[in-house]
């Protein structure tokens, strides 16, 4: 069965791929320049449901430190168009709509950081426990093991 915290993974991730669709409404400059990022978060995403989806839990945690490290290419992309669209062009509107998109972003990839890092340090600690438990017993030196040597 699922759990609320993959609903929460797939909701974040489709949510994150809508919103990096939404930079279609961007004026046509930076809808052209924008496009490799489109592609790029699409194949993040779609690694992502396929770690939430099918990946064994060892591995997936890289489909979503990839999805993160992406994600964050888009952040600096959409926060890059806004600050452009000042700059070059003095239109608040291009601007404030790349922003607002990126404010968003950012607000998804901080809880997608936290449960990433609940999660590892979740599985950190189990792994701990299981290594702890399946120590082999140590031997413990009460005296020379040759005592003809010695004495």
């Amino acid at each position: 069965m699922f759990s609320l915290k993959r609903y929460m993974e797939i909701g974040i991730g489709l949510a994150v791929f809508g919103l990096t669709m939404a930079t279609n409404a961007l004026p046509y400059r930076w809808n052209f320049k924008l496009e490799e990022i489109r592609l790029l978060q699409f194949a993040a995403t779609m690694a992502l449901l396929f770690g939430v989806l099918k990946a064994h839990s060892q591995h997936k945690d890289k489909f979503q430190i990839f999805w993160m490290i992406v994600t964050s290419i888009t952040l600096i992309a959409l926060l890059y168009a806004g600050l452009q669209e000042v700059v070059k062009h003095y239109s608040l509107l291009g601007s404030t709509l790349a922003w607002s998109i990126a404010l968003l972003v950012g607000g998804l990839l901080n809880i997608m950081y936290n449960h990433y890092v609940e999660t590892t340090i979740e599985a950190a600690e189990s792994s701990t426990e299981i290594l702890q438990t399946h120590q082999p017993p140590t031997l413990s030196a009460k005296g020379p093991i040759n005592s003809f040597v010695y004495g």
